[in-house]
């Protein structure tokens, strides 16, 4: 009877705790729809759950002996969080807009506005966390009847519980929130809770009719009983306390630390949680059944804490080795996740797992009543664990860093040996606490200080560096861990990549300069009368230069959740009065960009945002329908969003459900072609109205813009309207039957990463071919576009093609030789155009900034000569040009040389640059290349083939 009541007990404790996940992860989600996802926010939901749990451990010390029927009672508080914690998700799709104007006025107040993020918080989670903390320690009780040995008893209980909660944990993102929503996923939940509630009164039934063969029998406590004072158990619970924080501070820096070599994904964050909790479940377990074969080994308590802070230490020394396979790439399958995950934290969560048990029985005087004993002790733990993350993340990681917080903690641990060898009161040291002291201090005298900068921040800048990038800025901040990259050209700064974790974010060459500044560049062609300006999400700052350069902006506000993030983008700069963010009309807020909409006072004429991937944790809330009507909401009429798509991170269908989303929002939605797969959404509230032609190609006129312009390939206006890929009509017909994108479905985002197929779809939607006749018919383009620019657009169409051909996923294979010196030789002599001609050499405006730069300066060496001359060419300036392709080596490059003399009219120099080419022979023959190079030169220009007889 007393094995069939206890697996009975496990059995519903492990259901309890898999719906006590499930809400976790819901209402975390859900919180930071109503709060933020500030890393205060994200604090403040935690402190608040925290305080939840300890209420409901505090009240079940005071109580919950005293309840006559516990499993009656335990079955209430079941049905009581499924009630209130379904109904805390419900209420989360409409809150956010019922407290708004609470929170309205003390936005700007971070300590007023984080004050009310804390009381709402905490009424939210109030019932349905103090009732998860009342459940096990009212289970204890129940066992504790019929089974003297109550560190057996609460081994099992917590275990089974956790192991519960590691299924809540994993099947919430992996499976119920993809399948059902986050509504049904709730409702999952509340079953959950039910069941266990029925399992509850089934149990107290089977109890009620047949008592006598589970009544207490009494067994020894087991050799040298821990002596048990009042102020011995007060150092145990000191001792919960202590490990309760260890251990969570080290989840924080676990997780950021394995960030650097892991997708940031919700469910790889899930599985990381998995593995921590298998750990503790087992050990749980693990200890139970050690404590029913040796009632007294909470003798090994102090013992257990040294072999925790040991195998954490010794974990992260031999993680070098877990890590060689994966040097090659950042790790995305789950397979991968798992087993470092396993090499890193599960050693020492199993250890901690069977801590808790041995010193809760440590912690339990004879006189203890089991409620009262367990809820003491899980309070003491629960503060602890409240405590930790906090202390992690906002003391140790920005002011230690990862590799010292993990000594740090792991050292910690002999606190908590301490403690427990100063409440048991021996007097001399028992072998097997020599033994893990002695493995301990090995442990901590091997650890391996300065591997994190020798190895581990060496992979994610290895794996991005392909271009020769050094690292030339580091940061372990509040919210990530901040890299920069640099790429020299010859020995001058050439572009940057902002690398936060393993992710490359956001970089500074022309390709993501291009469309970053597009999300300016574009609403104000359409909309000159641009005054109030919202950017959210910083990045690189290439979007804010691209609006504190825009003349008539007024006021630029900036809000970015990294703090860190910012100041460290100063790296970009050479001075000061470069950096926006140091222009007067720029404002910061260091907030979450969701929540800033929806407490902001202002309006805007134009709201834009390049938020994180969007498959990265929690990002996804940033591409819902909902957001989008955030946005909206704050525009003033006729104002215009424009928003980051990038499709090379979207299966079609995900794409298709964000844009389904964006234009159910904004009826004039339209798509537009950045640079390769990043493209821009862009919508207005009320309509735009159709600027003049004059006032459209205003930023062409001013020096700044139009230096920038030419530079990103936008070298006229009429270029502009070649981005355009469909209108509300073309997208709406690519979108039919598709979902949108809802807060309420938010996982219809999925770990999947584009195809070969898909990348073959994508490249249909941006063929300049489609989108011309998408142009020419389009409605919208008609009432817009200025009709004079309109027409003067159409044969740019063209040179879109070209620009997609020279992306590294739009180009479908690399372009034949004779096509491109055809359309070099086009662009040369019948267009303006500069910058697209440089692109088609292989070269590009900021390369001849750099080199133009030095020879100036008398600096550089030969190197400089072909980048010159491909300058020098794309700007028509032919005979410089061609004297610089002769003097690149000794024998020049006479076959550019002619195309430059060619192209200049000088026909009898470029036969004399023909007459220089090497004869070929049997022994060297032309390549292939060479050859088609000269036939079409000789069919181009009429003049002689070195390779062939003259035309």
């Amino acid at each position: 009877m007393k094995q069939r009541v206890a697996a009975l007990l496990s059995a519903i404790l492990f259901v309890s705790g898999a719906a006590a996940l499930v809400f976790q992860t819901l209402w975390f989600r859900q919180a930071g729809l109503i709060l933020g996802n500030s890393v205060w926010a994200s604090s403040i939901v935690l402190a608040s759950f925290m305080a939840g749990l300890a209420l409901g451990n505090t009240a079940s010390a005071a109580l919950g002996d005293r309840l006559r029927r516990p499993l009656l009672a335990f079955a209430l508080l079941e049905c009581t969080i499924g009630a209130t914690g379904f109904a805390v998700v419900l209420g989360s799709f409409w809150l956010p807009g019922w407290l708004a104007p609470l929170l309205r006025p003390v936005a700007e107040t971070p300590l007023a506005l984080n004050g009310l993020r804390l009381t709402i918080a905490f009424v939210l989670l109030l019932v349905p966390a103090t009732a998860m903390g009342v459940s096990l320690p009212l289970l204890v009780r129940v066992l504790f009847e019929g089974h003297a040995n109550y560190g057996a008893v609460l081994g099992r209980l917590y275990g089974w519980n956790t192991l519960g909660a590691t299924l809540g944990a994993v099947a919430g993102d992996a499976f119920l929130i993809g399948k059902l929503g986050v509504v049904g996923t709730a409702g999952v939940a509340a079953a959950l809770n039910v069941a266990a509630a029925l399992g509850g009164v089934l149990t107290g039934r089977l109890l009620a009719l047949r008592p006598e063969p589970f009544a207490r029998q009494t067994v020894p406590e087991g050799p040298s009983p821990i002596v048990r004072t009042r102020s011995s158990v007060a150092i145990l619970l000191g001792a919960a306390f202590l490990a309760g924080g260890i251990f969570l501070a080290l989840e924080v820096v676990w997780f950021r630390f394995l960030l650097l070599f892991i997708r940031n994904d919700t469910l790889g964050f899930s599985l990381l949680l998995a593995v921590v909790l298998v750990g503790i479940g087992v050990g749980g377990v693990a200890a139970s059944r050690w404590l029913e074969r040796d009632a007294g080994a909470a003798r090994f308590a102090s013992a257990m804490g040294l072999v925790c802070g040991a195998s954490c230490a010794a974990a992260y020394a031999l993680f070098r080795v877990a890590l060689r396979p994966f040097l090659a790439g950042r790790i995305t399958g789950l397979p991968g996740v798992l087993y470092l995950a396993l090499c890193l934290m599960l050693p020492c969560a199993l250890a901690t797992g069977m801590l808790f048990p041995l010193l809760g029985a440590a912690a339990k005087r004879a006189s203890d009543a089991p409620a009262r004993a367990t809820g003491r002790f899980v309070l003491a733990n629960t503060l602890g664990s409240a405590l930790g993350p906090l202390v992690g993340g906002f003391v140790l990681l920005p002011v230690l860093g990862m590799e010292l917080s993990l000594f740090g903690l792991a050292a910690a641990y002999a606190l908590v040996a301490l403690l427990a060898l100063a409440a048991e009161g021996a007097r001399r040291l028992r072998p097997f606490v020599v033994a893990a002291g002695l493995s301990f201090g090995l442990a901590l005298a091997l650890f391996p200080f300065g591997v994190m900068q020798r190895v581990y921040f060496t992979v994610p800048v290895l794996r991005m560096s392909e271009g020769g990038e050094q690292l030339v800025g580091l940061r372990e901040g509040l919210t990530e861990t901040i890299l920069y990259l640099r790429a020299d050209r010859f020995g001058e700064p050439y572009s940057y990549r902002l690398v936060t974790n393993s992710f490359s974010m956001s970089g500074t060459t022309w390709l993501g300069r291009r469309y970053m500044k597009l999300f300016v560049y574009l609403p104000v062609a359409l909309h000159p009368g641009v005054k109030r300006a919202l950017l959210i999400s910083y990045g690189v700052g290439s979007t804010a230069k691209a609006l504190v350069d825009t003349p008539g902006i007024e006021s630029v506000d900036v809000v970015d959740i990294s703090r860190d993030i910012l100041e460290m983008s100063s790296l970009l700069h050479a001075s000061p009065a470069e950096n926006p963010l140091h222009d007067p009309r720029v404002h910061v807020h260091i907030e979450d960009g969701r929540f800033f909409l929806q407490v902001a006072k202002e309006g805007y004429d134009l709201i834009t945002g390049e938020p994180p991937p969007p498959k990265n944790a929690g990002i996804a809330y940033l591409y819902t329908q909902e957001y989008f009507e955030l946005l909206r909401n704050r525009l003033n009429p006729g104002g215009i969003v424009t928003y980051w798509l990038p499709v090379h991170d979207f299966t079609e269908r995900e794409a298709q459900s964000v844009i389904a989303g964006f234009c159910a929002v904004f009826p004039d939605c339209s798509l537009w072609n950045g640079s390769d797969l990043d493209w821009l959404l862009m919508g207005s509230r009320g309509g735009v109205a159709a600027p003049s032609e004059d006032a459209f190609r205003r930023q062409w006129r001013d020096p700044k813009v139009r230096k920038e312009l030419r530079a990103l390939g936008v070298e006229v206006p009429e270029q502009l309207g070649t981005l355009f890929m469909a209108d509300s009509e073309g997208l709406r017909g690519r979108t039919s039957g598709v979902p949108p994108l809802t807060d309420g479905f938010p996982l219809r985002l999925s770990r999947e990463i584009p195809d070969r197929d898909t990348i073959a779809h994508y490249r249909e939607w941006a063929d300049s071919d489609r989108a011309r006749q998408a142009f020419l018919e389009s409605a919208w383009v008609e009432k817009v576009f200025p009709p004079g620019l309109r027409e003067a657009t159409l044969p740019y169409f063209a040179h879109q093609g070209w620009i997609n051909r020279l992306m590294p996923n739009l180009a479908d294979g690399p372009a034949e030789v004779e096509p491109r010196m055809t359309e070099l030789h086009e662009l040369l002599a019948d267009t303006p155009l500069e910058t697209l001609p440089l692109w088609l050499l292989g070269s590009d405006a900021d390369e001849a900034r750099i080199v133009n730069g030095l020879v100036r300066r008398g600096q550089g060496d030969a190197s400089l000569k072909l980048p010159l001359a491909f300058d020098l060419l794309s700007r028509r300036r032919y005979a410089e040009a061609a004297a610089a392709f002769r003097a690149t080596s000794a024998d020049g490059m006479p076959s550019y040389e002619a195309l430059a003399l060619a192209l200049g009219g000088h026909m009898d120099e470029a036969r004399a640059a023909i007459a220089r080419v090497p004869a070929s022979t049997d022994a060297h023959p032309p390549e292939a290349q060479e050859i088609a190079y000269w036939r079409w030169f000789s069919e181009a220009f009429g003049l002689p083939n070195p390779h062939g007889s003259p035309p």
